[in-house]
């Protein structure tokens, strides 16, 4: 099973495999064009650099960084910070208000390992065939999610779902959908996570887009949800994670590979390096409602190759 610090829930590879970072150019826009505008004065910016006898541009806004805050405060913040901000402050808000009406699982709904294959059979495989049983167990499904999840991950991964029961994840959309008003100008929907914790071996993480939160509320419906069962951890060192994405939603197997990818990133964040240490921030700052917690921040750390 993979370290760590690579890759660490084995997830079916879907058919058509999606880069993330193919959507890079839809998530900042507004940093692009800050940064055109940028290049377009860059000479005429040189040229006084050099009247006032500093070498560079930094240089000559080190120089009056005190005058240009002045007039910033004056004139009040920009258009597209403030909009931005605005947006963030919206989406925060509105995701911190599930936490007082997250949904219950019914007793009827909890599906433990049992419910899936015979366990005390299971244990008899090494980890190679139980990983390959499992996916064959769930190979008909044209909907299904599963994979095998690294003992020491999960740990990680439980103990930082146990702590912060709920946040938000990116997923880049070449284009807002006229339905989903959570698609923000630079082409990422945003989306709920929740977890429930309906038994002593079973974990449900419950997917939904923010939009379909803030209309229906603790009665939105999942697109996606996800089953780690941890019955095999002590003997294999392993956890077995099957879900189901909606066959009516908005969200297809390979965008779900995704948020199931980002959702790893996350909560199974590794803390002895810097950037688990900015993703287990967040999602600190998310469960504390922090006035701080930044979506960009957010989408730039799901956008890591880590």
């Amino acid at each position: 099973m993979a370290s760590h610090g690579t890759s660490k829930i084995g997830l079916g590879a879907p058919a058509n495999k999606r880069s993330f970072a193919q959507a890079v150019p839809f998530l900042m826009q507004a940093n692009a064009a800050n940064l055109s505008v940028a290049d377009k004065y860059r000479a005429k910016l040189e040229q006084k650099a050099a009247a006032e006898g500093v070498t560079s541009v930094d240089e000559l806004k080190e120089k009056y960084k005190e005058k240009i805050e002045k007039v910033k405060t004056e004139l009040g913040e920009d258009p597209i910070t403030a909009a931005s901000k605005a947006h963030e402050n919206e989406t925060a808000k509105a995701a911190q208000s599930a936490i007082a009406n997250a949904p219950k699982v019914p007793s009827s709904d909890i599906k433990d390992l049992d419910s899936f294959v015979d366990v005390s059979k299971f244990k008899l495989h090494d980890r190679k065939d139980i990983e390959m049983l499992w996916k064959m167990r769930h190979a008909a499904n044209p909907q299904a999610i599963c994979g095998i999840i690294d003992g020491l991950v999960y740990a990680e991964l439980y103990k930082n779902a146990r702590k912060n029961p709920m946040f938000v994840l990116p997923l880049p959309r070449n284009a807002p959908r006229e339905a989903e008003a959570d698609t923000n100008d630079g082409g990422v929907e945003m989306h709920l996570v929740q977890w429930a914790f309906p038994g002593p071996y079973t974990v449900h993480c419950m997917i939904t887009t923010l939009a379909e939160f803030k209309l229906h509320q603790e009665f939105a419906r999942p697109h996606t949800t996800l089953i780690m069962h941890s019955d095999l951890l002590a003997d294999k060192g392993i956890a077995l994670m099957n879900g189901n994405v909606e066959k009516e939603s908005s969200i297809n197997l390979d965008e779900a590979h995704l948020l199931a990818l980002f959702l790893q990133k996350f909560y199974a964040a590794n803390a002895a390096t810097e950037s688990g240490k900015r993703k287990l921030a967040l999602l600190r700052a998310f469960t504390q409602g922090d006035a701080d917690f930044s979506l960009e921040q957010l989408v730039a750390e799901a956008e890591t190759l880590d």
